[in-house]
């Protein structure tokens, strides 16, 4: 079956595709498909062949379409309106799909439902299969000068059309007194095109000497970034890249997270330092043998937190190292539950709860009791 005909039963059983209300209209389509059987397409073909019938006073039926004329019997075998799969099929789906099944389903009234089957009916519960295969790049392409590490900055060269009046607090050197003629000018392009870069930046900008007077053309300045962690490469450095998966550890009560990245896996050597918020990598807190390991988060695995009067339960899809918050993609990305279907930068470490599930195809959920910490393969 296409998706034009799919497209075309939907449309006349009154079923409406809302793609951007979330997943869920995945299993609307699966539901009209595996209602389509071949008997309903040849009921369907035959209405659609026929057409309007129009009754005479004799009992006979005229397609208004083709001029045939039917008998009452034929007529009871294709119909005086669209084929259905069966009675309430419409409401009876969007019942289903709906988040609360059971109530929606109860005041349709339907016979086929009663209370001694109701205890099977759940809401849908979108399944998906977690990432776990370890590839990606070790690091990010840009390499920062790693002179400043120790103050927990780095400095990356920065090109004049990126620049703002903001970014100008982070100028390299701003205080030198060589430095001041050139910073001065970025500064007054900037003003004079109102903040804009591009604009202030589409004329080159020669250096000024001590006299003012222009010398070499500059296309680029030196600007100091935060940098709480990466990856050394050839005397410099970059930002993390690949985040495979997130090992979660308890103790006292409180919950740890320590991120394992791709550049882990080439040192083949499990990181120890879990996150803490607001802190460089150096200031994270060393793990050892007296945390109690959880288990491993990939992303799209199901995963449960409780804060408070608060439950989130849904994917995994990753950690803010800058925080130590997670964030949590709801089962269908449903936009009406959360911010494009995502719940943001969820504090972890004082969490009253924190389990993972398996799921199975079908969107069952279980428990994760026990797991092993993996090396790093």
């Amino acid at each position: 079956m296409n998706g034009q005909f799919t497209a075309f039963l939907r449309a006349r059983w009154g079923l409406i595709k809302q793609r951007e209300q979330g997943d869920k209209h995945h299993a609307l389509d699966a539901a009209v498909i595996a209602s389509a059987t071949r008997s309903l397409i040849k009921r369907v073909s035959d209405f659609s062949r026929y057409g309007k019938l129009i009754q005479r006073p004799d009992g006979l039926f005229v397609s208004r379409d083709t001029g045939e004329i039917l008998d009452s019997k034929t007529v009871a075998t294709i119909g005086t309106r669209f084929p259905q799969p069966w009675d309430h099929f419409r409401d009876e789906l969007i019942a289903r799909l709906d988040e609360q099944p059971i109530e929606k389903l109860g005041a349709l009234g339907l016979s086929s439902y009663n209370q001694a089957n109701n205890g099977n009916i759940r809401s849908v519960f979108v399944s998906r299969a977690p990432k776990r295969r370890n590839r990606g790049a070790a690091h990010q392409e840009t390499i920062r000068s790693a002179q400043k590490l120790a103050e927990g900055v780095s400095v990356i060269r920065t090109p004049l059309q990126k620049l703002s009046l903001k970014s100008l607090e982070d100028l390299v050197a701003a205080d030198d007194p060589r430095n001041k003629p050139l910073y001065e000018a970025i500064r007054q392009r900037l003003q004079a095109a109102n903040n804009d870069a591009k604009k202030a930046f589409a004329e080159p900008l020669f250096k000024p000497d001590m006299a003012g007077n222009p010398t070499t053309v500059v296309r680029t300045v030196k600007l100091k970034v935060t940098q709480k962690g990466g990856v050394l490469v050839r005397n410099g450095i970059a930002d993390q890249a690949t985040m495979i998966r997130v090992d979660m550890f308890k103790k006292g009560g409180k919950f740890f997270a320590i991120p394992i990245y791709q550049s882990d896996r080439v040192e083949q050597a499990l990181p120890t330092k879990a996150v803490v918020g607001g802190k460089p990598h150096v200031e994270w807190t060393e793990v050892d043998d007296s945390y109690e390991f959880l288990f491993s988060l990939y992303p799209n695995d199901v995963v449960r937190l409780v804060k408070k009067d608060e439950d989130f339960f849904g994917y995994f899809a990753g950690l803010d190292v800058a925080t130590g918050a997670i964030h949590i993609m709801v089962h269908d990305r449903n936009k009406d539950r959360a911010k494009d279907g995502v719940y943001r930068s969820l504090g972890v470490r004082n969490a009253d709860c924190l389990e993972k599930f398996h799921v199975d195809a079908l969107g069952h959920t279980f428990k994760v009791k026990q797991e092993q910490r993996n090396a790093l393969a």
